[in-house]
C-alpha cells in the first residue's frame, strides 16, 4: 500500500508509528550509549508497521470494539465520523451513488444507533472489515521480520516481541 497516497495511512505514519513505537525506541537505543545508522533505520523497519498496526487495531475496537473489553465506546469513529482506514478501505468498494450515501452517512453529525449498525454492515459487506484485519495481520508479520533483523540483546528483544504480542491482539469485536 502506497501510504503517501493513503490519508488514514499517512496520519497513522505520522502520529501514531513515529510517536508511539519508532521515536521511543530510537531514544532509548541511543540512551543505551548505541548510534548505528543502520540499526537506527532498521528500528524504522521495526517500529513503523508496528506503529501503523497500532492505529488499525485502534480503528478496528473504535468501530468494531466491545466496549466492556477495551474500555473504549464500541462506536466512538463512527459516531465522530472519523475518516479512518475502515472507512476509506469501504469507500474504495462502493460506487456511485452506494459510495456517496455512506460518505453522507460517516459524515452526518447525528446518527442512531440503527444508522451506526447500518454503517457497521456497509463496513462488512463490503469486505472492508476483513481486508483491514488482514492488513494488521500483515503489518505485525512486517515488524516481526524487523525485528529479526535487528541487533540487540536478548532481554530487549523479549520486551519489543511483548510490545508486537499486544499490538497483534485483537479483542473481541462486536
Amino acid at each position: 500500500m502506497d501510504i503517501e497516497k493513503n490519508y488514514p495511512m499517512k496520519i497513522s505514519l505520522m502520529k501514531t508509528a513515529y510517536y508511539t513505537i519508532v521515536y521511543p525506541v530510537k531514544m532509548g537505543y541511543v540512551l543505551s550509549g548505541e548510534n548505528s545508522r543502520r540499526e537506527l533505520h532498521k528500528i524504522e523497519d521495526f517500529g513503523i508497521p508496528l506503529g501503523i498496526a497500532f492505529q488499525v487495531r485502534d480503528d478496528l475496537l473504535g468501530a468494531f470494539g466491545v466496549e466492556d473489553e477495551t474500555g473504549k465506546p464500541s462506536d466512538s469513529d463512527i459516531l465522530e465520523g472519523k475518516l479512518t482506514l475502515l472507512i476509506q478501505n469501504t469507500l474504495a468498494r462502493l460506487e456511485g451513488t452506494k459510495r456517496q450515501d455512506f460518505m453522507d452517512q460517516i459524515l452526518s453529525q447525528e446518527k442512531s444507533s440503527s444508522d451506526v449498525e447500518l454503517i457497521r454492515s456497509r463496513i462488512r459487506d463490503t469486505g472492508a472489515f476483513d481486508e483491514t484485519i488482514d492488513m494488521h495481520g500483515e503489518l505485525i508479520e512486517a515488524s516481526l521480520r524487523g525485528l529479526d533483523n535487528m541487533i540487540i540483546g536478548r532481554k530487549s528483544r523479549e520486551i519489543l516481541m511483548g510490545v508486537i504480542e499486544s499490538i497483534d491482539e485483537l479483542p473481541a469485536l462486536e
